[in-house]
């Protein structure tokens, strides 16, 4: 006997009862979709609620009130007629009475009216509040109190009461409706923080809010359909709840539903209208998976309890009286497993023995009813379009024959029913393939997806309770490989156009031409154009920092910042003499003022070029003046790739990535050294400081604050504002016996990590693995690299998330201040008294602080190195040269960058380095990839071991780690500096393309990376990206950028996607190629020269 195609489900709905003792019904626990009884069971039918209000209705239609009209000043003899004459499984009292926009009765009128009907019906009762949280929390814990023990479902429980809402469920033994905004994760996130308060798993409804038919019900739908797939086919427990939905009150509400037949006869009877609304929204609500459905009329239940009699019925092949011929002829052809050989079956051609003949009709040759169309013989070959889909949707072989399967089995199935004369019986089984499963992601190996302990550790606790992060997004959600490869232009609204090349073929000329998008643009122009925009968007963000530093220097300068001070005054006068500012003379307040004005200047410059330019080294300018890309200003190069980059602009690949080089000349030659150099003379030039890496930085017995992004101007004020005593008294006085522990994420970390030695907590990816340690009571965060999952995460804790930048808010944060400098001190203990009177709120019973730290020597500015190589009198890189033409060093290289949660966490980064300095390369890292080094051991001088004999010896001689910290992303300027200055000390040619030096981000994921790449690119310098490229899908944008920009700049592009083997493979031969061309392949030893040999030479 055949059977339906069936689907195996992994979990299963927790059975809930509600209603008072002798009372309860059950509802809950399908182990497959609604209905879908071929597939599992549905022991508890749906059950149907009425509504009553605690007082007259006063809005209602008159359709609505009609059936009770007689007990409608009374909720006890309505909630009865509900019960007695209707039938109704359950009553819900909904409490607009309560309503503060309305009567606003009192919370002891709620509690008398809800225990009075309570007490008076055999059924279960569900207590509804208003829309306001506020009076929700002081109604409802009045009603949980006055009907202790009746076990009465109440609601709505949301974000905003849950804690006081809940704890009234728990101590009177009810069960909470759990209302969120129509969101699967906001519902899962509701549910976790309901168990983690302490309500039983036994004692929780999922309302995730109900819209009417017309009214966003197709939403809601899809979002309950999801909640039920999580639940059903990933074994998500967190979402394994019945569902109640408030029906009654989403389609009464609607003009349709209260307009009279004569207000608008083309919309129908409106003694019909309002029930049919009713109605359909319900059946879409069941069909979606709701458990228990709270409706208005009571003919509405009629009807919804028939559908339910007659739809719970078992569902087979028998009660449907499928022929099973039709499913084998409308099935492609397969092989039969197992098949049973039907005995004295007949030959196609030969009609059957007379005994046992059926129908004629039956026969295929003269069947005229019902019609049966053969299918179509399959192609040679599928069409490589059908192909290409198949492998971007993920699809094998055999999940597409098993879709074509289950289409053939259904359509047979259409026919079948539809048939008008009898069908005859099958005389054997068909074998119909199963659906293809749904690939279900099991257990996580965290070990393959991070190297660093705290990480593993946090990650398996978000296992353990059910908590979501960026490593968990990554596993389940595939990244777009058209969008990813930069094949998609989106840039009108006659696209998406995806301009994919053929796979596993060459193309013709003729066919590539053909390969468009729909106004003709070709796959080179598309990839170009999605190139320059990343650029434009990562020059926006680091100059856009600079302005913002500027702004603050400027302010600082003239004295209207009290809490700001120049600090760095050599620097001021070096910066001075590059901006053409007289300083002979001069007070510091005025040269001050004027290079915050000569700054602030190059952002809007529309003539000329930028001033910074003139620091490169002069054949470098030579180039970028033939090629006519450096910039005039710092906006205005980005406000053009936009424009050009306009749908019907700029059309020409090579143009489009030349004033895409604009633009990134003016974040890194522009704004990003201008929030370097700034910095700099603000808070300090950073010299070698000992810090300390990774999350062992949060104590138990300290207020733990993190800062989080990337600009420095609050960061630097709130280390002055936890050091201050008073402060921490008040933390002491709060219970934190040590005080307050300040740390730090991402690039602010490394701001104050260089200047300050305040700790650096993680990088960008160990964001919410700090949130999860469940120790720290705020994370203050700016701008970029801020994930929103943050807000959420936080909820299932104490944690306090604060945004402060004027341009970044985040939704569900827990305070934003639109930060002005002009109140710094004041706001930043403002935040800091905050986090404090947090920290009794903190649960011991989620803390789990990793112990893991590493110290790290860290601050290496170029004026350092140039200072620590040569000594203060006579600061030089010529020791660096001389060591690299000697060969004691081989090379420099940048490992810069970000983490990237879809390949193993830090591993890139951390094996690169390791690889480079065995073979004697000199590291300079920033940003995330420089915590990633300093949390692997590599930013001390004790990693010298690491190292071959040639760096080994020069680290130990200077005390340098073989891999320098030098800041933050927008500090890659200071490698840019760092390059220009190898080259004016001479030795290894003129220009920075001569140099045996490279640059990489192997875990890059921010379009900053992009623009910087760009930048050192057109600085003359090889740069290698791991983990994808804009353009991989394009062979003509990627050729230009892997091969012919390099005739132009001398620097070009390279990709190896995860192995740092290969990567360092390319790097060092990169780096030996440079050498060769410079002749110093082969290791020259400097000779020192005694008196004797001087006086030979002087003959």
């Amino acid at each position: 006997m055949a059977e339906l195609p069936k689907v195996k489900y992994s979990g299963k709905i927790r059975e809930i009862k509600i209603g008072k003792p002798g009372c309860e019904i059950t509802v809950g626990g399908e182990t497959a979709y609604n209905f879908y009884s071929f597939e599992g069971k549905t022991p508890n039918a749906p059950k149907l609620a009425l509504q009553v209000l605690d007082i007259v209705p006063e809005e209602w239609a008159a359709e609505a009130l009609a059936p009770f009209k007689d007990v409608l000043g009374d909720p006890v003899a309505w909630a009865k007629k509900c019960v007695d004459e209707y039938k109704a499984d359950a009553v819900c009292l909904w409490l607009t009475g309560t309503d503060p926009n309305g009567k606003n009765l009192s919370a002891e009128h709620a509690a008398k009216v809800a225990k009075e009907v309570a007490e008076a019906i055999n059924v279960p009762l569900i207590v509804w509040g208003t829309s306001s949280d506020v009076k929700n929390t002081e109604v409802l814990k009045a009603v949980a109190e006055a009907c202790a023990g009746l076990n009465v479902v109440i609601g709505p429980v949301t974000e905003g009461n849950y804690k006081q809402v809940g704890a009234a469920a728990i101590a009177y033994k009810h069960t909470v409706a759990a209302n969120t905004p129509i969101d699967i994760n906001l519902a899962k996130q509701l549910n976790i923080l309901l168990e983690n308060l302490g309500v039983p798993n036994d004692k929780i409804l999922v309302d995730p809010t109900t819209g009417g038919v017309g009214y966003g019900m197709e939403y809601c739908y899809s979002i309950m359909e999801r909640i039920r797939q999580a639940a059903l086919t990933q074994n998500d427990d967190k979402l394994q709840y019945p569902i109640i939905n408030n029906v009654a009150e989403e389609v009464w509400k609607t003009k349709e539903a209260k307009l009279s037949t004569d207000a608008d006869p083309k919309l129908g009877e409106a003694g019909t209208r309002g029930i049919n609304l009713e109605a359909i929204t319900a059946l879409s609500a069941l069909q979606a998976g709701s458990d228990l459905l709270i409706l208005r009329h009571p003919k509405t239940l009629e009807h919804i309890r028939k559908y339910i009699s007659s739809i719970m019925v078992e569902t087979t092949l028998d009660a449907m009286g499928v022929d099973l011929k039709l499913i084998e002829a409308a099935a492609p052809k397969a092989e039969p497993a197992a098949a049973k050989p039907a005995a004295a079956a007949p030959k196609p051609a030969e009609k059957p023995a007379p005994a046992p003949a059926p129908p004629k009709a039956a026969e295929p040759k003269e069947e005229k009813a019902p019609p049966v169309t053969k299918p179509a013989a399959p192609k040679a070959a599928a069409k490589p379009a059908v192909e290409e889909e198949e492998a971007i949707m993920g699809l094998t072989k055999d999940d597409v024959q098993g879709l074509k399967e289950m289409v053939g089995f259904f359509k047979a199935l259409k026919t079948a029913m539809g048939a008008d004369a009898p069908v005859a019986k099958a005389e054997g089984p068909a074998v119909v393939a199963p659906p293809p499963k749904k690939k279900e992601v099991g257990p996580a190996d965290w070990t393959q997806y991070a190297i660093d302990t705290p990480t593993i550790e946090g990650l398996k606790k978000a296992d353990r309770e059910g908590y979501t992060t960026a490593f968990h997004r990554a596993r389940t959600m595939t990244a777009c490989p058209i969008g990813k490869g930069g094949t998609c232009c989106k840039i009108c609204n006659m696209g998406p156009c995806r301009v994919l090349p053929p796979k596993g073929k060459d193309e013709t000329p003729e066919e590539r031409k053909k390969r468009t998008g729909l106004c003709g643009a070709t796959p080179e122009t598309i990839a170009a154009r999605n190139f320059a925009r990343m650029v434009a968007a990562g020059a926006a963000a680091h100059s856009d920092h600079g302005r913002h530093v500027a702004h603050t220097f400027l302010h600082a300068a003239k004295g209207e910042l009290p809490d700001y001070q120049i600090k760095d005054i050599p620097k001021l006068f070096a910066i001075a003499m590059d901006y053409d500012i007289p300083t002979e003379g001069r007070e510091i307040k005025d040269i001050a003022i004027d290079v915050g004005k000569r700054a602030l200047q190059q952002y809007g410059q529309q003539d000329g070029e930028i001033l910074n330019v003139k620091r490169a080294p002069l054949k470098r300018q030579e180039i970028w003046k033939q090629e006519g890309v450096i910039p005039a200003g710092i906006d205005r190069p980005v406000v053009e790739v936009m424009h050009m980059t306009h749908m019907g602009v700029n059309q020409e690949m090579e143009h489009i990535i030349r004033l895409a080089t604009k633009c990134s000349l003016a974040d890194g030659w522009g704004g990003s050294m201008i929030a370097t150099d700034l910095s700099d003379i603000l808070y300090g030039t950073p010299v070698p400081i000992l810090g300390k890496v990774n999350l062992g930085c949060m104590k138990e017995d300290t207020v733990n604050i993190i800062v989080h992004g990337h600009e420095p101007s609050l960061s630097e004020i709130i280390v002055q504002a936890v050091q201050d005593p008073e402060m921490i008294a008040y933390a002491k006085s709060k219970g934190a016996t040590g005080g307050i522990s300040l740390g730090g994420i991402c690039c602010t970390s490394n701001e104050i990590l260089m200047r300050h030695g305040i700790p650096v907590a993680g990088n960008y990816l160990q964001q919410e693995i700090a949130v999860i340690t469940g120790a720290l009571e705020a994370i203050v965060v700016d701008v970029q690299c801020v994930m929103q999952g943050l807000a959420e995460l936080a909820k299932c804790f104490h944690t306090q998330v604060v945004t402060t930048s004027p341009i970044a808010k985040m939704q569900g944060a827990y305070k934003h201040y639109s930060y002005d400098e002009r109140y710094g001190l004041e706001t930043a203990k403002a935040i800091v008294k905050d986090a404090i009177d947090n920290f009794p709120n903190r649960d011991k019973n989620k803390v789990s602080i990793p112990t893991e730290q590493q110290d790290m020597v860290v601050g290496f500015s170029h004026e350092t190195i140039s200072y620590m190589l040569g000594g203060m009198f006579r600061a030089s890189y010529r020791p660096l040269n001389d060591n690299i033409i000697n060969g004691r060093v081989r090379g420099l290289a940048g490992i810069v960058g970000c983490g990237n949660a879809r390949v193993k966490n830090d591993y890139l980064h951390v094996e690169l380095a390791k690889e480079l300095i065995k073979n004697d390369v000199l590291v300079l890292t920033t940003g995330c990839s420089a915590i990633a080094l300093g949390k692997a051991g590599l930013l001390t001088p004790e990693a010298s071991k690491y190292c071959g004999a040639g760096l080994a010896e020069v680290c130990e001689t200077v005390g340098i780690p073989p891999c320098l910290h030098m800041g933050s992303c927008v500090d890659n300027s200071r490698i840019l500096m760092a390059a220009t200055a190898v080259v004016r000390d001479g030795g290894l040619g003129d220009d920075i393309s001569d140099l045996p030096a490279v640059g990489c981000a192997p875990e890059w994921m921010s379009e900053k990376a992009v623009s910087i790449g760009q930048y050192f690119v057109a600085s003359g310098v090889y740069v290698l990206f791991g983990v994808g490229f804009p353009t991989i899908n394009e062979d003509v944008c990627t050729n230009y950028l892997f091969k012919d920009i390099e005739k132009t700049y001398g620097g070009r592009w390279d990709f190896v996607e995860k192995d740092p083997y290969e990567m360092a493979k390319r790097i060092i031969a990169q780096i030996d190629a440079k050498r060769k061309a410079l002749g110093i392949d082969k290791a020259r030893e400097r000779v020192l020269m005694d008196m004797a040999m001087r006086r030979e030479i002087a003959g």
